[in-house]
């Protein structure tokens, strides 16, 4: 115990000088004037002089600054009656070498600069040029020390006898500074230090220190974040951390409207194939601020906005969020405001959007001329002949429309962002302001967001209430140009123009001779006849904080949120519009039609923490208890009406009727839950760890016997480098080892699954009365999805430039909701049971290096790799499951539609989820131009048979990762971020659909001119017939590996430049930012069919003042 109270004597004055600048703030010095006036009285006796000081704190309103081998061996003897603040500090520091300044609410206390001696001055301020308050100066000699007073300025006297070569200057927070001493004014500059913030794991419900954390968790702070732009949180997590991921979507590629699908550590859960989920199952929960936010939140935050984003990816990490964290949880924690004299940061961007149509290898007007001239299009041969003079006709005179073009610009938005912060100790505000205006590369598509908010908070004694208030506006509106695949299927050889200029309703007509003559519209028209297709949403957020320290090592953190957002979607089409082209006379009142949905939804979460810690000896002790309340309401009202025979009656009140069979529609939903949670960290000599977790949650929507689940986790971890025989090798900076399981839930659930829900009969009445039938059967035994994680995982720090953190998992999932076959006579064919069963595994590892650190030239390089292996299984599944594995089977043998042309999912035991089933083909036979197949015994077969298919490929890819280089040179700066994919397997439905099984009376790929069978002998990949329909074939199954430079970040920090200052400025930075820079992939298929994909350049600005 002796000790240990050394030990505490010994950090003792570093430990309060650190404490009192952290939580010292900055009252009016008007303030501390009358205070200085106000009379005291102090008496004391041959007392330590820091003993006297603290006493002189106590009295007044000041806090006193001084280094404690300064006074240490100075003893006081006063007594004083009714004396200034002044006064007192004249008679206590007379006697000595000491002397002492009055600053506001400061005095600081320092050794007498002798008459003829030299002295270290100068200022310290941090990147946006704000001085830094209390920064520990050291030099090569350790008698000479000090620190910086309220404005950053530093004096300190060298006497005569000593020399001082080397200055150090170190800040919570911040990367320590070493200056070589020549006897010049010196002005330093401190950043924040990643490695510092990466100290801290935030969790959203209480901070934890990383180095006792046994938990599997990403902490990213801002300057990370912002290395790869600032256009989408989203984007850069993928770009920088393995385990996130944004499965690309082909079809939507870059529609700014589209909410991208996330995944952290891969898949989960069963897809949503039956409507059970209300969202992508496999989605991450998000906490903003300390409160669950939803993707649409997530997507138009303002990244300037951003302090630090946290991945909770293994159970001692997340389950503290029990019943939601089964995906993973992103913790976002937004800028708080800082203390001091009101500031302005700005930031602006140019955002330039570009369609990348790099995918598209489609014919030209002469080629496509050749391929109906040398193929069968099912006309007779005069009328194919006369068609095929007045198409070539057309192309002599010069007719070769690239449609592709035409929907589309390069669209050019812009985004402000505009930060006001500021206050003293006990008060602090902060205004942001967001205007985002996103422009898609189809016309008159783009989003645009508005956001404001005010960050408040009141310190008084050792509470802390803070209110954060957002308001958010958002109108989103779709292309009136229509899908994009519409464009790539019209004929080059068709004009949008007619002779004279005007736009023409139909671009062309295929068919006749034989077939019936279909005319193909123009989308063209459709985009200038007053079409709407727009959402809107407004949300206003509230939450309310506050902590009250109860003792020094005790806290209680009361929190509530509230939450409303209103949405709106609105869709319109004419009479005229291309869609009715084929109606009847009789129909006529049928054409036009107008859906428009609104929404409301609201929510309210309270949760209650308290957090105790303490140490004694040798051990390190951090307890957490609290409960959560919570509730969520939502409903939606959709009317859907026809019969709009001008686009002059483009309001819904003026449409004819619903539509056939239809009425007003909509949706309703509630749910409740009530949670507890306690959580202990222990750690022994900061070597051996320990995290345990355990939450019980009750929530409404899940069957009346099953209302609580519990999840627990559990992690232990030994950091090495503390051990004895690592301790003396000083280039190990950090070597940990974690081991964790534990049970998370999930309830991404319609609210009412479990529930017996009615309906009303509104055709039919007995005697008055209305009679109610049942719409779905209840289960009073339904409960939570459990997802139990395995997580191995190790840190490593070596010369503290090399940083690797690796970590392999296995997931294991039960009790998935699934649809449940039953008897037909009880009035349905399923219901919703705990079913399902899957397991996810697979690793990740992420390495960062500092190449280059020359702090005195301002030259930074470093690099980093990552590298993930994800793979899953289905460990059981329902009879309805294999009922629906059954359906797509029958569709794919009997069906005629474009969907037996294409894979279809199938989920058996023992397979992945992401697994691709086709019949195994040898290839096209030279001799008859059919294909080959293997039946499931080896057999060969030219018959294509849905019981022959096996699993042939899987689109999960066996590797991927990022990897790039971070540079800075005297202001000058350039942040490069690769993305790759190596393995797993695509379906190249591209050419299925344009070489193939080309329609040729439409557009195709090139690659039907040299790539088909044309006769015998002919050695080829494909085989084209008029009359014959490809089925899923291992023909079409490709492996999949792609490099792509996903972004370029250069520009230029003004921060050396003197000039600056002189304008007002305390930082001025310019940059350019491009996405998706460049592509390779082994495999050429048309991306963004629906949406073509963009490339996105931005310029920007940012300033403080």
């Amino acid at each position: 115990m002796e000790n240990f109270l050394m030990k505490k004597r010994r950090v003792f004055p570093q430990i309060f000088l650190s404490l009192l600048i952290f939580f010292g703030g900055a009252i009016p010095d008007g303030v501390f004037a009358q205070n200085a006036k106000t009379k005291i009285s102090l008496s004391c006796e041959n007392e330590q002089m820091s003993s006297v000081l603290k006493k002189v704190e106590d009295i007044s309103n000041f806090k006193i600054l001084f280094i404690y081998n300064e006074i240490q061996n100075f003893k006081v003897t006063i007594k004083l009656q009714s004396k200034t603040i002044e006064e007192v500090m004249q008679a206590i520091v007379t006697p000595f070498p000491l002397a002492f300044t009055i600053k506001g609410k400061y005095i600081t206390v320092s050794r007498k600069k002798e008459q003829g001696t030299k002295a270290i001055t100068g200022t310290v301020c941090d990147i946006y040029g704000i001085p830094l308050l209390g920064v520990n100066i050291q030099t090569n000699d350790k008698s000479i020390s000090g620190i910086t007073d309220k404005d950053g300025h530093f004096n300190i006297p060298i006497p005569d006898e000593k020399q001082v070569t080397d200055v150090t200057f170190s800040y919570i927070g911040m990367k320590k500074v070493s200056v070589h001493f020549t006897g010049e004014r010196l002005s330093v500059t401190m950043k924040d230090d990643a490695q510092k913030v990466g100290e801290v794991v935030i969790t959203g419900i209480f901070d934890r220190k990383a180095e006792s954390f046994t938990g599997a968790a990403t902490v990213i702070n801002q300057e990370e974040l912002m290395k790869n732009g600032s256009q989408n949180l989203l984007q850069n997590l993928k770009n920088i951390d393995p385990g996130f991921k944004i499965i690309e979507n082909i079809n939507f590629g870059s529609d700014p409207n589209r909410m991208p699908e996330i995944q952290l550590r891969g898949q989960q859960g069963i897809p949503d194939i039956k409507g059970t989920y209300g969202d992508n199952p496999n989605q991450p929960l998000f906490i903003l601020d300390g409160f669950e936010a939803d993707i649409t939140t997530v997507f138009d935050l303002d990244m300037n906005r951003i302090k630090t984003v946290v991945l909770l990816k293994d159970a001692a990490a997340k389950a503290i969020y029990g019943a939601r964290a089964a995906n993973g949880v992103v913790v976002i924690e937004t800028q708080k405001p800082q203390e001091g004299k009101l500031r302005f940061s700005y930031k602006g961007d140019l955002n330039i959007s570009a369609p990348d149509l790099t995918g598209y290898n489609l014919c030209n007007a002469r080629e496509k001329y050749e391929v109906e001239k040398n193929n069968s299009t099912g006309q007779g041969s005069y009328f194919k002949e006369k068609y095929l003079n007045n198409v070539l006709a057309d192309i002599e005179r010069g007719v070769d429309t690239y449609w592709l073009s035409k929907p589309l610009h390069t669209g050019v938005g812009q985004r402000h962002s505009l930060y006001m912060e500021g206050g003293d100790q006990h008060i602090r505000y902060g205004i942001n302001l967001l205007y985002n205006d996103v422009k898609g590369v189809m016309r008159k598509s783009g989003r645009k967001t508005f956001t404001g908010g005010f960050n408040f908070s009141y310190r008084y004694k050792n509470l802390l209430f803070r209110n954060l208030f957002n308001v958010s506006l958002n109108r989103a509106d779709d292309s009136p140009y229509g899908s994009f695949s519409l464009y790539t299927s019209l004929n080059p050889y068709w004009t949008p123009y007619d002779a004279d200029g005007n736009l023409k309703k139909i671009a062309g007509v295929i068919g006749g001779g034989g077939l019936m003559e279909i005319p193909i519209g123009n989308p063209l028209w459709d985009a200038q006849i007053g079409t709407k297709n727009f959402s809107k949403y407004t949300e206003l957020t509230n939450n309310f904080y506050i902590e009250w320290n109860i003792l020094e090592y005790l806290k209680l953190t009361g929190r509530i949120g509230i939450s409303q957002r209103q949405n709106l979607r609105e869709d319109f089409y004419p009479a005229s519009h291309s869609r009715f082209a084929s109606y009847k006379e009789e129909r006529f009142f049928e054409r036009g039609t107008y859906d428009k949905t609104d929404g409301k939804a609201s929510s309210i979460r309270s949760d209650l923490n308290a957090n105790y810690s303490f140490s004694w000896h040798k051990h390190q002790f951090f307890l957490n208890a609290g409960f959560n309340l919570q509730q969520n309401t939502a409903e939606s009202v959709t009317l859907s009406v026809v019969g709009f025979p001008n686009e002059l009656m483009n309001h819904i009140t003026a449409g004819k009727e619903y539509r056939q069979n239809a009425r007003p529609g909509g949706s309703e939903s509630i749910s409740r839950e009530l949670g507890f949670l306690t959580a202990m960290n222990y750690a022994y000599d900061d070597r051996y760890l320990a995290d345990l977790s355990y939450r019980a949650t009750g929530s409404s929507m899940f069957g009346k016997n099953n209302r609580w689940g519990q999840f627990w986790s559990a992690g232990i971890g030994w950091n090495l480098h503390k051990e004895s025989f690592l301790a003396k090798v000083k280039w190990v900076k950090l070597f940990k080892l974690r081991l964790s399981s534990g049970y998370t839930g999930s309830q991404r659930f319609n609210p009412y699954q479990a529930l017996a829900t009615f309906g009303y009969y509104q055709t039919h009445a007995y005697d008055n009365w209305v009679g109610s039938y049942l719409l779905g059967l209840p289960n009073d035994n339904l409960k939570w999805q459990r997802t139990q994680d395995y997580n191995i995982g190790c840190d490593l720090n070596l010369l503290g430039h090399f940083n690797l953190r690796c970590d392999y998992y296995i997931q294991e999932t039960k009790d998935q909701l699934l649809d449940m076959t039953i008897p037909p006579s009880m009035g349905f064919v399923t219901y919703k049971e705990n079913l399902g069963s899957t397991q996810n595994k697979g690793m990740e590892m992420k390495v960062n290096t500092h190449i280059l650190m020359d702090t005195k030239n301002n030259r930074y390089l470093s690099a980093f790799f990552s590298i993930a292996r994800n793979s899953n299984k289905i460990k059981k599944i329902s009879k309805a499951l294999q009922s629906y594995n059954d359906a797509n089977d029958k569709q794919l043998s009997e069906g005629k539609s474009n969907e037996v042309k294409r894979p279809l999912p199938h989920y058996v035991e023992g397979r992945s989820m992401t697994a691709i089933w086709a019949v195994r083909s040898l290839g096209i036979d030279p001799i008859t131009g059919d294909e080959i197949f293997l039946t499931r015994d080896g057999k060969t077969t030219t018959e294509w048979n849905v019981s022959d298919q096996v699993v042939c490929g899987d689109a999960m890819p066996k590797y991927t990762g990022n990897f790039g280089l971070n540079m800075d040179y005297a202001g000058w700066f350039l942040n490069l971020s690769f993305h790759y994919r190596l393995g797993g397997q695509v379906y190249n439905q591209t050419l299925v659909d344009r070489v193939e099984n080309a329609n040729i009376l439409y557009n195709v790929d090139k690659r039907i001119n040299s790539a088909i069978w044309k006769k015998p002998g002919d050695i080829v990949s494909y085989s084209y017939s008029l009359y014959k329909m490809t089925k899923p074939s291992s023909r079409f199954i490709q492996d999949v590996n792609e490099l792509q430079l996903s972004s370029l970040n250069i520009g230029y920090d003004f921060k050396h430049c003197t000039w600056i200052k002189r304008v007002g400025l305390k930082r001025l930075k310019v940059s350019f930012y491009m996405d998706d820079v460049f592509r390779a992939s082994s495999v050429k298929v048309e991306r963004g069919l629906d949406y073509p994909f963009a490339r996105t350049y931005s310029f920007s600005l940012q300033t403080t003042f």
